[in-house]
């Protein structure tokens, strides 16, 4: 039900479409789960889960995602390779 009344709010004040709120809901169950729980929520989804705690406070962590150069053997340039955690991190 808070989820709920979370996105309502977000409809309102953002003016979020059907397809943007569904989107975001799953990110506000876990906003409100690590809320509930007292945890730290660890993501690299800084928009989202920042714009969530402007509704309802968690603790949030960010961290970065990084892409390890290689080159793309296919066309012999640089690609941008596996994305990695970096060590770099954001608590917000």
């Amino acid at each position: 039900m808070e989820s709920g009344q979370i996105l309502a709010k977000m409809r309102r004040d953002r003016g979020f479409g059907p397809e943007k709120l569904r989107d975001l809901h799953f990110d506000v169950l876990i906003a409100l789960t690590v809320r509930y729980h007292g945890a730290r929520l660890i993501t690299s989804n800084r928009a989202d889960f920042e714009l969530i705690r402007e509704y309802r406070n968690f603790k949030l962590e960010v961290w970065w995602v990084l892409f390890s150069p290689v080159r793309n053997r296919d066309l012999g340039r640089p690609g941008l390779g596996t994305p990695t955690l970096a060590n770099v991190r954001s608590s917000l």
